[in-house]
């Protein structure tokens, strides 16, 4: 049954312009960390992130920013599954749909046949990414089915983004080896040394290592319509790279500080979320029960060509913080972040 959360209105500073307009804040989420935006943009579908262990049982919510209701798509009791005849899609070895799901990153994409589909990370009872069929993309009734999976390559990969390829098949970010997040975070900020790298998976080849694609925690990817040039956030190397996937070639390098999700405006321009934050700040948000983060972000629009930057938006403090993700919906800039009970909509300040 569609929930109608509570709304609130504040001021906001918008970096480019110098104005105070009105941010509008959407509550009644559990750390809505990524987004996608479906085609009428009054609809957006929210990872609710459920940790890095999964520790949480959350779910892959719908959100109408005009109305402000929000559904959830899966897990719930009407969500379709998938016909015993259907062809699964990723790997033929998929345990099976999950019963709970701890959502990280999310992707929108087409399959080869047209069919629309979402990616997602899950580390909810296996380190994962999961495959949906997207029904009624084009409605304000959309749905999910879940059609299959591929279960990371060995206990090490720890996932943290994922993009679409042509051919079926995706990119998804490996953050660090899998062991003490404290220790291992903590190692890679003081030596900004490489501690992950990017991996290809495609139905007809499985997963490759995409050559030269180190980086210091690699978070956030997407890949050109082609599938290929990447971009990909360092999150502790303060960069956005975009490399070649066949031959791993740096084509440019953006820096700014921690770069989380990346999406693309209409456009075709890079959204980028930055914290300017240390990583004890980060970790105590992590931890908090706080409807909210209040560290430092910033907003920053790339070209997607040659790796040029502006920042369009600055925010830090109540009733807003930690963005992890901006998604262009129409007139809006919407941000998700990876902890608190909230989004944050503001207008499109793009040029």
């Amino acid at each position: 049954m569609p929930r109608i959360l509570t709304v609130l209105v504040f001021s906001f500073f918008l970096f480019s312009c110098g104005s105070d307009p009105e941010l509008e804040i959407i509550e009644g989420f559990y750390h809505p960390e990524d987004l996608e935006v479906l085609p009428d943009e009054s609809l957006l579908l929210v990872s609710e992130y459920g940790g890095l262990n999964g520790e949480h049982a959350t779910v892959l919510s719908l959100i109408n920013i005009v109305t402000q209701e929000r559904s959830i798509l899966f897990p719930n009791a009407s969500t379709k599954a998938v016909e015993e005849d259907a062809a699964i899609w990723g790997n033929s070895d998929c345990p099976g749909a999950p019963e709970e799901i701890a959502p990280h990153g999310i992707h929108m994409g087409q399959r080869s046949d047209g069919t629309d589909q979402l990616l997602v990370v899950n580390h909810r009872g296996r380190e994962s990414v999961e495959f949906f069929e997207l029904t009624g993309k084009d409605t304000q009734d959309p749905g999910l089915i879940w059609r299959g999976c591929v279960v990371a390559p060995d206990k090490e990969v720890w996932f943290n983004d994922v993009a679409t390829l042509p051919g079926n098949g995706f990119v998804v970010t490996h953050m660090m080896p899998h062991g003490d997040i404290s220790e291992l975070l903590q190692r890679a900020e003081t030596d900004q040394e490489p501690t992950g790298y990017v991996l290809e998976w495609l139905p007809e080849t499985q997963w490759k290592k995409i050559p030269k694609s180190e980086g210091a925690i690699n978070n956030g990817i997407l890949a050109s319509a082609d599938g290929l040039t990447l971009y990909v956030a360092h999150y502790l190397g303060n960069q956005v790279v975009a490399i070649d996937r066949i031959s791993g070639e740096n084509l440019w390098t953006a820096q700014m500080p921690s770069p989380d999700n990346l999406s693309f405006n209409k456009s075709g321009a890079l959204l980028i979320a930055s914290h300017a934050a240390t990583l004890a700040e980060v970790r105590a948000c992590s931890h908090s029960e706080s409807d909210y983060c209040g560290i430092n972000f910033s907003i920053v629009l790339v070209d997607p060509e040659d790796g040029s930057s502006q920042t369009i938006i600055e925010g830090s403090g109540a009733p807003f913080g930690g963005a992890t993700v901006a998604v262009e919906a129409g007139d809006r800039i919407v941000m998700g972040s990876f902890t608190g009970n909230r989004i944050a909509i503001t207008k499109n300040v793009i040029n």
